[in-house]
């Protein structure tokens, strides 16, 4: 509550209602010094993405309800920083302010891409929760209507813009630090799988200086390649040697000790690369090439399921999936699997299954009980 409270202070401060995040603090939530670490907001997503995803992972409705004073007043904030454009009736994030990877200049700055999608993913956030305890009724109403007329992330018709008409977004001066343009799509969720994503993955595999970067980045790009599909370069993205700040350059005896924001970027990107489940399909391997032998044992899917698998020689054999909390069960088959070839057993007993689309179905899961998958 303290927290909560010093947080509600900076706002108020700006003369906005909610929680502000300073960039860098200590326990008491202050800001601490820095040239641009006041015009930085990026971030605004990032505690509610880690509540949210807490809840998601384990269904822990007490603790959802503890924690939504923070996503209710982070949303506040989010709503009323945005600023409405009268001519067209979307909500916009106007100068000063910092990108992401701090390259630019503040005061130009307009409408920076991964800014907003964080904007928005704060108050998509806030809005499940209130949905899911039922709470709030009229402020998901006021939260809903900002957050779907957000102006759209800026693109030049191939790929995405550091921010709003920044054609010197891919020169060398910013194609180092954060590759911030990869933000709306992961972890935000904020613009779909397509020709502009992936074009602006493979210019930043292309022309991004990762000499220069940040320890999370390296997680940060391979768990957008697993979501993309792209297991190769997934795997090449977590592993790059060219930075100091790559943990995995420092576990094995080089560069900084310790920068805990890398760490936890390695456990996100390996964590995707083996169990895609945050939009709610489970997905297996999406981030390993077919040709690795790979093994899971109870790593942990949105819904509560604890996952069990392995593949060897391309194929995955059967998998194990216990189910915590009982939700329905929705998974993308792997590979060489076929619905009609497919049966799902619980206690020996055989489980009605359901063909969503292609290769995703669905089954009910009770609590506490272990379902078994393979084909016939």
């Amino acid at each position: 509550d303290m927290q909560l409270l010093d947080l509600k202070i900076i706002a108020e401060a700006m003369g906005l209602e909610g929680a502000k995040y300073p960039k860098m603090t200590s326990f008491r939530g202050l800001d601490s010094p820095g040239r641009t670490n006041l015009r930085i907001y990026w971030h605004v997503g990032e505690i509610p993405t880690l509540i949210y995803w807490y809840y998601l992972y384990t269904q822990d409705r007490a603790f959802l309800e503890t924690m939504y004073p923070v996503l209710r007043e982070t949303a506040d904030f989010a709503a009323l920083f945005l600023v409405e454009n009268l001519a067209t009736g979307n909500y916009e994030l106007l100068p000063p302010i910092a990108t992401c990877d701090e390259t630019t200049n503040p005061d130009s700055v307009k409408n920076p891409a991964f800014t907003l999608a964080e904007f928005k993913l704060a108050l998509t956030i806030a809005v499940n929760a209130a949905q899911l305890l039922g709470r709030d009724e009229k402020d998901i109403g006021r939260w809903s209507q900002v957050r779907d007329n957000i102006v759209p992330i800026s693109h030049n018709g191939k790929v995405y813009l550091i921010y709003e008409g920044f054609e010197e977004s891919w020169t060398p001066r910013h194609t180092r630090s954060h590759p911030s343009v990869l933000g709306p799509f992961f972890p935000a969720f904020a613009v779909p799988d397509d020709s502009l994503i992936r074009n602006t993955y493979e210019k930043v595999l292309a022309h991004w200086n990762w000499d220069e970067v940040w320890g999370w980045d390296f997680g940060f790009a391979a768990a957008v390649g697993a979501w993309l599909g792209r297991a190769e370069d997934a795997v090449n993205c977590l592993l790059k040697a060219e930075s100091k700040m790559n943990p995995l350059v420092t576990f094995s005896g080089g560069g900084v000790k310790s920068y805990l924001p890398g760490n936890g970027g390695i456990v996100l990107g390996l964590n995707e690369m083996l169990l895609r489940s945050l939009d709610g399909t489970v997905r297996l391997f999406s981030g390993i090439p077919l040709t690795w032998n790979v093994k899971i044992d109870s790593l942990r899917a949105a819904g509560a399921f604890l996952i069990s698998a392995r593949r060897s020689n391309g194929s995955v054999n059967t998998i194990t999936i216990k189910s915590l909390a009982g939700n329905l069960c929705r998974m993308e088959l792997p590979a060489g699997w076929f619905y009609d070839r497919l049966q799902i057993k619980v206690n020996g007993e055989s489980v009605a299954k359901e063909k969503v689309s292609g290769r995703i179905v669905e089954f009910p899961a009770e609590p506490n009980s272990t379902y078994e998958l393979s084909q016939f």
